[in-house]
């Protein structure tokens, strides 16, 4: 039987066993999880390297688990039962007994697992959260941060109603190939390591924490898949709507608030008046901070409070500069996919090539000018790629790293490999457009700094 599952998914199996074991009804299942547990870890492979065949026996109850996420095991997705099913036989499909364990509607131990990594830069996989909870990450991710920071507890917030609100978010999150839930559940769990890494988090009033977590739910919301350069160039009403300026992020900012106006859906509703203010306006600065056109400007706020202050934050008392310190952060985690791993930042190489090339055809059937980024023919993607990295992401990071010296070291040894990589590829290449054969990382949208693509 162990040939048929392969190392990583008995490690992923046993770290999902080893996480629940606490959580049963009573003695007899802990003990017949724990066996179960040990008995997987002993499971013999063809490279020979695990402990030899000689598993020890199972008990009946233990034996019957096996049994039961047998299947399961196989597709890497085991199911969590809880109550009278946890213990009940039968051939009944374990996917059709669906319960939640932790938060959204999936119930796959292998969820929680993958959730246990959530203060991980390296170890999380976002990917894998989109499918373990059948396309919902975000308020799988949002939830289960602000549970980890306290945060419904200390500021008393309505858990039904935040949970519905994180639910109607995420189902205005458009199916764009980058700007989605995904992507939106990315940042926030990126957010959530740059605060918690080097305890950045206790810097920050609850106010403030929540804030910052919201903005990155909604910072993206109904997002079109396409620049704020595109809806100048062909008028469109969000563009008449905001007088060109900022379009998609006060489109987002404003669509996040209204989905907020129903009383179910009033995810700030224990707040007091002055609270909810605090963190609206907060919320609105942040997400309007994400349009790269407004770069460059953040960073030289940024480096000028710093210059001032140093990394005493006690010292950042002005509105001015939290202000500006909690923009930069959620300004880092929006831009920070190509500091992750090689294997996570070129499938979000993919997803926004892909859309900035959609929007290149569909310039091309207005007739409309074709921004720079979105050209097929003519987009040199490594170097592209490699010019971010340098100019962009880079430089943000090594000013984070002043605050957040931890993640900071993290981050930045991925970018120097990924550099690298794209490096390599340019030379490859010979830095001849590729536009439909390589992946590249976030563009934002046009020019050197993808200026408006969010």
């Amino acid at each position: 039987m162990a040939g048929e599952m392969s190392k990583e998914v008995v490690s992923t199996c046993i770290g999902a066993l080893k996480r629940i074991e606490q959580k049963g009804e009573n003695k007899r299942e802990e003990d017949a999880l724990r066996q179960l547990t040990e008995w997987l870890s002993k499971m013999k492979f063809e490279d020979g390297k695990s402990v030899g065949e000689d598993n020890p026996k199972l008990d009946p109850l233990a034996g019957e688990y096996l049994l039961q996420f047998w299947d399961s095991f196989s597709l890497r997705n085991i199911e969590v039962i809880r109550g009278k099913n946890w213990t009940e036989a039968g051939s009944e499909s374990m996917h059709a007994r669906r319960h939640s364990s932790l938060s959204g509607d999936s119930g796959s131990l292998l969820l929680p697992a993958e959730l246990a990594k959530l203060q991980s830069w390296e170890d999380f996989d976002v990917f894998k959260v989109e499918t373990l909870t059948n396309g919902k990450p975000l308020e799988t991710v949002a939830m289960a941060i602000l549970e980890e920071f306290e945060l419904v507890t200390k500021l008393n917030l309505d858990t039904a109603k935040l949970t519905k609100f994180f639910k109607a978010v995420e189902e205005h999150y458009l199916d764009n190939p980058y700007h989605n839930k995904t992507h939106a559940a990315d940042v926030v769990q990126a957010l959530g390591v740059i605060l918690a890494r080097d305890n950045l988090k206790s810097r920050f009033t609850d106010l403030e924490l929540l804030a910052m977590l919201l903005a990155a739910v909604v910072h993206d919301v109904a997002h079109p898949g396409v620049t704020n350069e595109f809806h100048i160039n062909t008028r469109s009403p969000v563009a008449i709507m905001y007088n060109d300026v900022s379009v998609n992020e006060n489109f987002h900012a404003s669509k996040a608030f209204k989905l907020m106006q129903g009383n179910d859906y009033h995810a700030l509703d224990g707040l007091s008046e002055d609270d909810f203010r605090f963190v609206r306006k907060s919320m609105i600065r942040m997400v309007l901070a994400t349009d790269m056109i407004k770069h460059n400007e953040l960073l030289a706020r940024f480096s000028r409070f710093f210059t001032l202050y140093d990394k005493d934050l006690d010292k950042w008392e002005s509105d001015d500069a939290r202000s500006a310190l909690r923009q930069m952060l959620l300004h880092c985690a929006d831009i920070s996919n190509p500091a992750r791993p090689w294997k996570l930042a070129s499938q979000w190489s993919h997803r926004i090539m892909e859309e900035l090339f959609a929007q290149g055809d569909k310039e091309a059937s207005l007739g409309v000018a074709c921004s720079p980024l979105c050209r097929r023919d003519h987009v040199q993607i490594p170097k592209s790629q490699a010019t971010f990295l340098e100019f962009v992401a880079k430089p943000s990071l090594e000013l984070l790293s002043q605050l957040a010296p931890k993640f900071g070291e993290t981050a930045l040894h991925h970018v120097a490999v990924n550099l690298a990589e794209w490096e390599a590829r340019m030379k490859e290449d010979g830095a001849k457009p590729t536009g439909a054969a390589r992946p590249s990382p976030d563009l934002k949208g046009t020019g050197l700094n993808r200026a408006s693509q969010r």
